[in-house]
Parts: structure tokens; C-alpha cells; sequence
């Protein structure tokens, strides 16, 4: 009778210490399925990893904590938006500077407007200018070429060529002006804009 109540507990101690060894060398991580259960296993399977886990070490105690994909995910994109605001607070914060160092008044801004608008109506002028020549010179060539076409004459191969050039010529004319105007309405805004804030950091607006 103690000879086999001596066995079962030496049994009883090696299942038990196959189980402590089993514990502290291979349950090293904890997780959870999708449905919520909790779950001790030698690695995480690989599609409950966005889920989270922890590492435990030899002692079952936690290590490690790796959070949920969802919560990393929200964590970074809270920081980059943080980062993104941090930016433009700088950004703003140089371009008030620079404002500040450049004009005393908003008088100043407007000033410097007009000039560079002037430059860029200078410019569709000087386009303007050019298309008229441009189509004239079209026109008294279109007119000798069929005057030349009344008598039967064949019609002289520098007359083409130099009339597809002058439409060329009127094409990137008007295709500079139509781009020069873009450009100066964004000018014209962004300078309504300067003297807006200008106005706000000298305390003229609330």
C-alpha cells in the first residue's frame, strides 16, 4: 500500500514537473483569438498577431507588450497629424516673420502688388502684340499665295513653311497669355491674402 501511494506521488511529481518545464520554456506568449479567448501557446499564430500579445518569460510574468493593430494604427496616426500641425504652426509661424521683416504696413504689400502685376500685364501685352504682327504677316502671305493661285502658280514652299510658323507662333502666344493670366490671379490672391494676415498681426483685424 505505501509502495503504491510512493509511486503515484513520483508520478505525480514528474507529470507535474513535465508541466512546470513545458510552462517556462514554451508558453511564452499570450493572445487572444478573434472571438476574444485568451489563449498561451509557443507562438502567435500569425493571423491573431494584429490582435496583440504579450511575451511572458520563464516566470509567466509579462515582458513584453505588443498592442493590437488597430491601436497602432490610431497611435501613428495620431502622431502624424500632431506632427503635420506642428509643421504648419512653424510653417505659419516663419511666413509671419517674414511678413513682419518685409513690411511695415499693409500699404507696403499693396505697393509691391501693383509692381508685379504690372510685370505680368506688361507680358500679355507684349503678347498681344506679337499675335497682331504674327497674323499679319499670316494675312499678307494667305494674300500672295493666292494671288499666286489666280495665275496658276504653284505656291512656294517657303510661303507654307513660313506661314505653319507664324500659326505656331500665334498658338504659344496665346497659350503664354491664357498661363500668364492663371498666374497672376494666384499672385493677385496670395497677396490679398499677405495683406489680410498682415493687417491681423499688427492688430488691425480681430
Amino acid at each position: 500500500m505505501c509502495k503504491c501511494l510512493g509511486k503515484q506521488f513520483w508520478v505525480f511529481l514528474l507529470v507535474f514537473g513535465l508541466s512546470a518545464s513545458a510552462w517556462s520554456a514554451g508558453f511564452s506568449y499570450r493572445y487572444r483569438d478573434d472571438a476574444g479567448e485568451l489563449h498561451i501557446g509557443y507562438s502567435v499564430p500569425p493571423e491573431f498577431v494584429v490582435n496583440g500579445y504579450e511575451v511572458l518569460n520563464d516566470r509567466g510574468r509579462v515582458v513584453d507588450v505588443v498592442l493590437p493593430k488597430n491601436i497602432l494604427d490610431e497611435r501613428a496616426a495620431k502622431m502624424l497629424k500632431e506632427a503635420e500641425q506642428r509643421h504648419q504652426v512653424e510653417l505659419q509661424r516663419s511666413k509671419d516673420e517674414a511678413l513682419l521683416r518685409y513690411y511695415s504696413v499693409p500699404e507696403d504689400v499693396e505697393r509691391v502688388r501693383k509692381r508685379k502685376l504690372d510685370e505680368f500685364d506688361n507680358f500679355i501685352e507684349i503678347q498681344k502684340g506679337n499675335i497682331i504682327s504674327y497674323k499679319s504677316k499670316v494675312a499678307d502671305l494667305q494674300g500672295q499665295a493666292a494671288n499666286l493661285e489666280r495665275t496658276g502658280q504653284t505656291i512656294p514652299e517657303k510661303i507654307l513653311q513660313t506661314l505653319h510658323t507664324l500659326e505656331l507662333k500665334i498658338k504659344d502666344a496665346e497659350q503664354a497669355i491664357s498661363a500668364k493670366e492663371t498666374e497672376k490671379e494666384q499672385v493677385r490672391a496670395a497677396f490679398q491674402e499677405d495683406i489680410k494676415r498682415l493687417k491681423y498681426l499688427l492688430g488691425e483685424l480681430g
